[in-house]
Formats: structure tokens, C-alpha cells, sequence
């Protein structure tokens, strides 16, 4: 069965892909700038300051990827409910 066909008769898989194709650009996007970022601003990884060394060190136009993929990772459960 073609792709498009098999995207036509099951109405719900094109929302599905899109939402995975999204997901996978959010998370290069996130770790494209946060990685060179904890170079760049020296934030110690080790677990119990990463989190205080990111909030504090790194601008705040690093973290907006960060949240966009939270609230992505929030979205599933009303595409769900709704579809």
C-alpha cells in the first residue's frame, strides 16, 4: 500500500507522525544549544548542580528549547483524548 494511501485510511497516523517528526526536531534543537552551552559557560554536570549551574550560568534563551520540549512531552495525553 502507497504512503499516501495508507495516510488517507487511517486518519489518525498523520497527526501521529507529525507529532513524532516534531518531537525529534525539538530535541536536536534543545541539545544543539545545550550542549555547546555547558562548554561555553563551564556548568559542572554532576547531578545534584547541574540544574542550579544551568538556571544560573546559562542565558535564559538556552533554556526556551528546554521548555518547549517539556510542554511538547505534555501535549500527548489531550492529542490523545482529543483524537
Amino acid at each position: 500500500m502507497p504512503a499516501s494511501t495508507l495516510l488517507t485510511t487511517q486518519p489518525l497516523l498523520g497527526p501521529v507522525v507529525g507529532l513524532v517528526s516534531w518531537h525529534f526536531v525539538m530535541e536536536a534543537w534543545m541539545y544543539a544549544l545545550r550542549i555547546p552551552a555547558m562548554s561555553k559557560y563551564k556548568v559542572d554536570v554532576s547531578p545534584d548542580k547541574i540544574k542550579d549551574d544551568m538556571a544560573n550560568k546559562v542565558p535564559a534563551s538556552v533554556h526556551w528549547p528546554a521548555e518547549n520540549y517539556n510542554h511538547l512531552m505534555e501535549q500527548p495525553t489531550q492529542f490523545y483524548a482529543i483524537a
